[in-house]
């Protein structure tokens, strides 16, 4: 800081700190960044004679492209076959005691944005079951009852999933302290919750957990990420996590960086993932007589170029209660922020210290904006009580965003001007605070049961409710209503309960939400529930390969993919491959996605004729009744000498025996 003096006016100028030039890389509109991976895998030799056939890396941990960073060139030794999302890197039988692999990746990063431009309806109504991962609670991404309690307090009241999505981050932000020396990663949901610490994997599970918990679907992102931090500053691992609005995609929201809604461009998404126990690379090797270690992951990011300083999305108007106020008094600031945008944007508003105030209620604030809105919020600043006597103060206070809206505000200090105390100003607060408040809510209890949570299409679902009022002040007309529909009026006196239910049917699969709503002018009480609707299941076979042909002492693979029709998960599912000497097969609770089977076959256990085989597929709906599937294939066995036959028959022979006894001893 440094301090001006006019004598002339016995003023104290006291100047606000400067932005770090650092900093301003994470305010550009976009970087292209070339970012480089690599690693090491030791051989160690244990005998004399070992044998390396085959090294493999299953590596997940790489640049992807999405709405915001686009790739446009990546290089790799050695060269990788892709698996599903993964790249495969692969050495076959190296003679090196020291297998290296990198990836060179240029990327173009730039300040998107999902803009979402009108209200988003929570809770979610529809949504396709594809997103069932991301409402499920998994390993690390718990969710138990206190999680759930607090969510759903959290939500009360909104009927936009911004706005909900907002409150849950803002509340992490709030009460989870990000604590820089917390080694112990990786934390449960669960735990953080309880404990309120941890750093980037434990703010995005928590976050995650309780989004989910209001059936909201949300996913881990792993990455890389800039930090202006002295004791970690540079590029380093990260993660944050990713919203689903349904009709707009997935949406960023990063609590630790505080960017909720968005993130810099200094942010790398390398893979997401529905938990945080996902290992970035995996490796496998067939041989013998060596062991194989492989180094830590090492990755370097360069700044190629830089574009320009992002504009600012809101404007800032800042007014003060009093200008002028006396020594060691209070005083309320009060910020306008205006969005410029005709989407939604979460905005950090932050106060740039000035020596000499104090900054009771914190120097940061969240506010959620409507396309086009205006919103205002306030802060309390203390003055010193130590200033020097005699001397007339003049303080800045000077507000700030991450999109590099400044606005800025001055009043002066005197002795024995107006004091105003901490409580006075809080109060006004309170005065001013537009969220709307309905205190009488607290005396009200609202409790439904839903009679399935999994119904067949066409199925209803009774939803049995009872409201209690247990205030001393009559309720009059209070509206409750499923889904914003199928409303009724109440009256409930003091300490009365009254009953209330509603039907729903629905007529197509998916996750469908409800939602019990009671309000009036003095209080609103709402429940979610959350049905899953399944349709008539059907599985096909797809990619069905077979040797048709096979000669003596060849091995074959038979292989195919069970395909489930979308939004109707199968039960119990039994696959079967039969023929008169090999019999294999498998059987599953439920399959809702592609499986893949592949079969290996001896053509020493097939007779010498031709081989009939059936492949069947048999499952289950919802309601137990049952569907099946079925494949015949045949394969012959060629180029036979009568050797080859004699063995086959005796083989088929002595299966045939085997069979015969082992029946027999069954049904003693």
């Amino acid at each position: 800081m440094r301090k001006k003096i006019i004598m002339a006016f016995l003023v104290l100028f006291f100047m606000i700190s400067v932005v770090s030039a650092d900093e301003a890389i994470n305010r550009r509109d976009y970087l292209f960044l070339n970012v480089q991976i690599s690693n090491k895998i030791n051989i160690i030799p244990e005998q004399a004679n070992y044998r390396v056939d085959y090294v493999k890396a299953n590596f997940s941990f790489f640049p992807r492209n999405t709405y915001r960073q686009e790739i446009t060139e990546i290089r790799t030794e050695p060269e990788f076959s892709k698996e599903g999302d993964n790249y495969i890197m692969e050495w076959l039988k190296p003679t090196e005691k020291e297998l290296s692999f990198y990836i060179n990746s240029e990327i173009r990063n730039y300040d998107e944005r999902i803009d979402i431009r009108k209200k988003v309806s929570f809770p979610i109504e529809d949504l396709n079951i594809e997103y069932e991962p991301y409402l499920q609670s998994t390993g690390n991404i718990d969710i138990n009852d206190e999680i759930e309690k607090k969510a759903y307090e959290l939500s009360q009241g909104s009927d936009d999933l911004y706005e909900v999505v907002f409150n849950i981050a803002d509340y992490i932000n709030e009460n989870v302290e990000y604590n820089l020396y917390y080694k112990d990663y990786n934390k449960k949901a669960s735990w953080v919750f309880e404990n309120k610490e941890g750093v980037c994997d434990e703010f995005s599970t928590l976050f995650i957990a309780m989004c989910r918990a209001l059936k909201i679907p949300a996913r881990f992102v792993s990455g890389i990420a800039y930090s202006n931090i002295e004791e970690m500053e540079g590029f380093g691992n990260h993660a944050w996590a990713e919203v689903y609005f349904p009709d707009y995609g997935w949406v960023p929201f990063d609590i630790t960086y505080k960017q909720l809604g968005y993130v810099d461009t200094t942010h790398i998404t390398t893979n997401h993932n529905d938990d945080s126990n996902v290992t970035s690379v995996v490796y496998s090797s067939r041989g013998t007589g060596f062991s194989m270690i492989a180094d830590e992951m090492s990755y370097d990011v360069f700044i190629e170029s830089t574009g320009n300083l992002i504009k600012p999305m809101v404007d800032l108007s800042l007014s003060v209660f009093d200008d002028n106020v006396d020594f060691g008094s209070y005083n309320l600031i009060s910020v306008e922020i205006t969005n410029k945008k005709s989407f939604y944007i979460i905005e950090r508003v932050y106060l740039n210290p000035t020596e000499g105030l104090s900054y009771p209620n914190g120097k940061e604030k969240f506010v959620l904006l409507e396309p086009y809105a205006s919103k205002k919020i306030y802060w309390v600043v203390g003055v010193s009580d130590s200033l020097k006597s005699g001397y007339t103060y003049t303080f800045p206070v000077e507000a700030k965003t991450t999109t590099n809206a400044v606005g800025d505000v001055r009043f002066m200090v005197q002795e024995d001007s107006e004091h105003y105390s901490l409580a006075h100003i809080n109060s006004l607060v309170e005065d001013k605070d537009e969220k709307e408040n309905k205190p009488y809510s607290e005396n009200v209890y609202l409790v439904c049961n839903v009679s399935d949570v999994v119904v067949s299409v066409n199925k209803t679902v009774h939803i049995n409710c009872v409201i209690e009022n247990k205030g001393d002040t009559e309720l009059k007309q209070v509206k409750v209503c499923m889904n914003d529909e199928s409303c009724s009026y109440l009256n409930i006196n003091p300490g009365e309960k009254k009953p209330f239910d509603f039907r729903k049917t629905y007529y197509s699969p998916g996750i469908k939400s409800l939602t019990i709503k009671a309000s009036n002018n003095k209080i609103i009480k709402t429940q979610y529930f959350s049905v899953k609707v399944v349709g008539n299941p059907k599985i096909e076979i797809k990619e069905f390969v077979y040797p048709s042909e096979m000669e003596y002492g060849e091995k074959g693979e038979i292989s195919f993919n069970l395909v489930p029709l979308k939004n109707s998960p199968a039960r119990n599912v039994k696959v079967e491959i039969m023929h008169d000497i090999i019999n294999e097969g498998w059987v599953f609770d439920s399959v809702s996605e592609t499986k893949m089977f592949r079969f290996m076959i001896n053509s020493n256990d097939l007779k010498p004729s031709n081989n009939k085989f059936i492949l069947k597929v048999s499952y289950e709906d919802y309601e137990g009744i049952n569907y099946e599937v079925s494949e015949q294939f045949e394969i012959e066995l060629k180029n036979l000498s009568n050797s080859e036959k004699i063995m086959l028959w005796l083989n088929w022979g002595g299966y045939k025996v085997y069979y015969f006894f082992t029946g027999l001893i069954d049904k003693i």
